[in-house]
C-alpha cells in the first residue's frame, strides 16, 4: 500500500518496533516511512491501526502484541498499561539503559552534527521504587465522569484514581488517598466548581530525614480564585483532611498545564523542604526546581565537580542555578562562584543557602539571563561555566553570549538530549564537545540526563 491508501481507523501490517520516543511512544517503519505509535518496546511485533496520516509519517495506536520484545519484563506496577507516567517499566533495566545511552549518542550525531563525541557508559539510578521525591497528581474526571485525583491515563486527560504511586514512599500514598476520598461527592469549594479551580496535588517526600521519620509536604496547586473566600474554603477543606500538624502549602498558577506554582498563597509548617546532597544540605521553596531523584542527583553533582576540574582558585559561573544546588556543591573547590537564574524566588533561596552554609564567596543574581551575564562579564571572566537549563535548552541570547565568552570549559547538564544537541550545533565554531556521561535520572521513562563537556574550538 502507498501512504495515500492509509486512512484513520485502517489496519496496518504487523509492525516491528525499532525505537522509542522521549514522550513514551514507539517508532516503527513501513515501506520506508516512519510510524509513531502511542506505546511499545524495542523488538516487539505489534498490531496497530492508523490514527492520523501526515505527509511523511503515520500516527498509529498499538492494539495487540503479536510477539513480545526480547527485553520485556513483568512491570511491578499493576497500572503500567493505563498510566502514562512510566512507559518503560515493562522494559528490562539493561534494555532501558542501552537505549538511553544510544539515544544520547544518536542525538549528538544527528542533531548536533558531532558523531565522534566519546559517550561513556550510562550511570544507573541507585533506586527505582520509592526513589522519587516529588510527584504531581492531577485533579480531573475519571472514566465514569466523576471528579477525582490521581494520574493521567496514557494519551488522555482522563484521571486514573490510583491508591499510590510506587515511585514514592508509602506515606505519599496515604495523603493521596485521604484527599481523593474526601473529594467524593464534593461539587463546589467556596461556590466554585472544582474543575475550573483545582489543578494539581504535589506531594514532596525529600530523602533528608533529620528526625529519622519521613518528611511529607503537601502542595495544592490551583488557579487564582474567582471570588473572595474560595482560597479560604480550600484551606479549611485540606486542613480538615490532613490535620493541623500536616505540612501544607497552597500555591497558584494561571497556567492550567503547569505542575509548578508561581505564587504561594498560604502555608503551614513552612513553604520549603530541605534536601541533602553528598553532605551538603539545601533548602528549596516548593516553587523552585529541585531534582526529583535525590540518589542520582548526588551522583550528578559529584560528576559535575569532577568534570569542572577545580583546584580552589577558579572563577565558576552556574547559569540556570535554581536554588544553588550545583553552585554550592562546587563552592568548597572554587575561588569564587557566581550563579544566576531567571526565577527570582530560586535566587533568593540560593542566597539564603549560601549564607547559612557560610559560603561568602558565592554571589547570585536574577533577571533576564543574557543581560545578567553581560553585566557580570564586565567584572570578570569565568574559568568554568556550568549550564543546567530547562528541558527546552539554552535561550538564544545565552547561546549568543557563550559564543564570545573566553572561558576554559563548559559543563552542560541537560535533561533532554535533543535540546542539548541543538545547542551544540548552534555553538559550533566557538565550542566543541569533547566527552559526555549520561545518567539515568528518570528510570521508568525515556528521559535521560546528560553531562556534556565542551572546550573552546
Amino acid at each position: 500500500m502507498t501512504m495515500e491508501e492509509y486512512s484513520p481507523g485502517g489496519a496496518l501490517p504487523p509492525l516491528r518496533i525499532t525505537d522509542l520516543t522521549v514522550e513514551g511512544g514507539a517508532v516503527a517503519r513501513i515501506e520506508g516511512r516512519v510510524v509513531f505509535l502511542d506505546a511499545g518496546l524495542p523488538g516487539e511485533l505489534v498490531r496497530a491501526e492508523v490514527e492520523e496520516v501526515r505527509k511523511k509519517i503515520l500516527l498509529a495506536r498499538r492494539l495487540e502484541t503479536l510477539e513480545p520484545s526480547p527485553h520485556a519484563v513483568e512491570p511491578w506496577c499493576p497500572r503500567t498499561a493505563e498510566c502514562g507516567g512510566c512507559p518503560l517499566l515493562g522494559l528490562a533495566p539493561e534494555g532501558r539503559l542501552a537505549w538511553k545511552e544510544n539515544h544520547v549518542r544518536q542525538a549528538l550525531a544527528r542533531i548536533g552534527k558531532v558523531p565522534d563525541v566519546p559517550v561513556e557508559n550510562i550511570i544507573p539510578s541507585p533506586k527505582e521504587r520509592g526513589g522519587r521525591n516529588r510527584v504531581a497528581y492531577a485533579f480531573g474526571r475519571d472514566a465514569a465522569g466523576a471528579f477525582t485525583l490521581g494520574l493521567r491515563r496514557r494519551g488522555s486527560h482522563e484521571i486514573i484514581p490510583v491508591r499510590e504511586c510506587g515511585l514514592q514512599i508509602p506515606e505519599a500514598g496515604d495523603v493521596l488517598r485521604r484527599v481523593r476520598d474526601a473529594l467524593n461527592g464534593v461539587a463546589l469549594l467556596g461556590g466554585r466548581p472544582l474543575d475550573g479551580y483545582l489543578s494539581r496535588l504535589i506531594i514532596h517526600t525529600p530523602a533528608f530525614r533529620p528526625a529519622g521519620a519521613p518528611v511529607v509536604l503537601t502542595e495544592c496547586l490551583t488557579r487564582p480564585q474567582a471570588r473572595p473566600g474560595e482560597h479560604e474554603a480550600l484551606w479549611e477543606f485540606l486542613r480538615g483532611i490532613l490535620g493541623e500538624d500536616a505540612r501544607l502549602v497552597h500555591s497558584e498558577t494561571r497556567d492550567p498545564s503547569s505542575s509548578r506554582g508561581g505564587r504561594i498563597v498560604r502555608s503551614a509548617g513552612g513553604d520549603a523542604f530541605r534536601e541533602e546532597y553528598n553532605g551538603l544540605t539545601l533548602d528549596f521553596p516548593v516553587t523552585a526546581f529541585a531534582q526529583t531523584n535525590t540518589g542520582t542527583a548526588e551522583i550528578l553533582y559529584r560528576l559535575v565537580g569532577e568534570q569542572a576540574g577545580l583546584t580552589g582558585r577558579e572563577t565558576v559561573w552556574d547559569v540556570y542555578c535554581g536554588a544553588g544546588s550545583i553552585a554550592l556543591s562546587l563552592a568548597a573547590s572554587a575561588g569564587t562562584v557566581f550563579g544566576c537564574d531567571g526565577v527570582e524566588a530560586a535566587v533568593v533561596a540560593a542566597r539564603a543557602n549560601a549564607t547559612r552554609l557560610g559560603f561568602g564567596h558565592c554571589t547570585f543574581a536574577s533577571g533576564p539571563l543574557p543581560k545578567v551575564l553581560a553585566e557580570r562579564a564586565r567584572v570578570e571572566t569565568p574559568d568554568v561555566v556550568v549550564l543546567d537549563p530547562p528541558r527546552a535548552g539554552l535561550e538564544e541570547g545565552v547561546r549568543a553570549f557563550l559564543k564570545n565568552l573566553r572561558a576554559r570549559r563548559l559543563v552542560y547538564v541537560a535533561c533532554d538530549a535533543a535540546s542539548q544537541a541543538r545547542d551544540v550545533a548552534a555553538l559550533a565554531g566557538a565550542w566543541r564537545p569533547v566527552s559526555c556521561r549520561p545518567l539515568d535520572m528518570f528510570p521508568t521513562t525515556a528521559h535521560v540526563e546528560n553531562v556534556l563537556i565542551l572546550e573552546r574550538d
